[in-house]
């Protein structure tokens, strides 16, 4: 399988890179990013390019799978994000790629905060897509998964497979436990809110299966188990620490002005604003995720 992945440089798109790599069924891996790779991945070809440059469209063509994280750039795990109308149409020009050379299947990862709507919602695959007031970070993927849903069905030549995926969390995605152990966990007066996280190893279990079976559509990947707030506050050591959730938003905004490795604001809005993903679809299919919340945040600690 000769396979391409965006979004190489950071994120979700390096964690993917590096352990498919050792995916017998890919025979060659192409990364794509306009930020330059550092470090090197071993055995990735790397291209620095921009979807909306000219030459990404010969890069897309030859392709069988293209794995495109268009989630948590920006977001949880503090790296730098391009623009909202950008993201929006660097990844519809990407679809426009795809189609033109026939590539068979196309995945596309999304923040399952794209659901939108009130505290401790269960949400389902089938659910309006409400996130487009929840400040940028997730407005931008709401209107992609609104996009993704209107072209599934004029695709006759291809797979496209759409996850709306939890927090990451574990090896390679430390960002939100590194913080949270230097700010409160818990924003007063948000009462019992859930937290439901994804071990990167999960995430690529999901992948796999979308790039070897005949999934097609829109899957959430979670765990089952999510861990309300005060109970993520005593396994990261933060027991009892409490603070409004502006006083937080703004710890956050600062910490990214200076430099550091903070959750964007728009990330924490999501996280303390979202539900639950109902994920009984991705497990019918055959995904069976090894972490649960507890076990992805000790997988995270364990590895800082």
């Amino acid at each position: 399988m000769r396979l391409l992945i965006t979004g190489v440089a950071g994120g979700a798109g390096r964690l993917l890179a590096q352990r498919l790599l050792d995916d017998p069924a890919v025979t060659a891996l192409t990364g794509l990013d306009e930020r330059p790779l550092r470090p090197a991945i071993p055995g990735l070809r790397f291209v620095r390019v921009a979807l909306d440059q000219p030459e990404a469209g010969g890069l897309v063509a030859g392709m069988d799978a293209i794995v495109h994280p268009a989630s948590l750039d920006g977001g949880a795990d503090g790296s730098r994000r391009a623009p909202e109308r950008v993201l929006v149409d660097r990844t519809k020009r990407l679809v426009d790629l795809a189609q033109a050379a026939n590539v068979r299947r196309l995945v596309v990862i999304l923040s399952g905060a794209v659901y939108g709507g009130p505290c401790g919602t269960a949400h389902h695959e089938g659910d309006r897509i409400r996130g487009h007031g929840a400040g940028s970070l997730v407005r931008a993927q709401a209107q992609i998964a609104d996009y993704l849903d209107a072209v599934a069905a004029r695709w006759p030549s291809g797979v496209l497979v759409q996850f709306r995926v939890a927090w990451l969390c574990g090896p390679g995605a430390m960002r939100l436990v590194r913080w949270w152990q230097r700010a409160p966990v818990i924003a007063c007066g948000r009462g019992e809110q859930l937290f439901q996280a994804l071990h990167p190893d999960d995430l690529v279990a999901a992948v796999r299966l979308a790039l070897r079976d005949e999934l097609a559509g829109v899957y959430n990947a979670g765990d089952a188990e999510p861990l309300p707030l005060h109970a993520v506050a005593q396994v990261v050591g933060r027991a009892g620490a409490c603070a409004p959730l502006g006083l937080l938003l703004l710890r956050a905004w600062l910490a990214q002005y200076r430099g550091g490795g903070a959750p964007s604001a728009d990330a924490l809005r999501a996280l303390y604003g979202g539900g639950v993903l109902d994920t009984s679809r991705l497990r019918e299919a055959g995904w069976v995720p090894r972490y649960t919340t507890r076990g992805a945040l000790l997988d995270a600690l364990a590895a800082l």
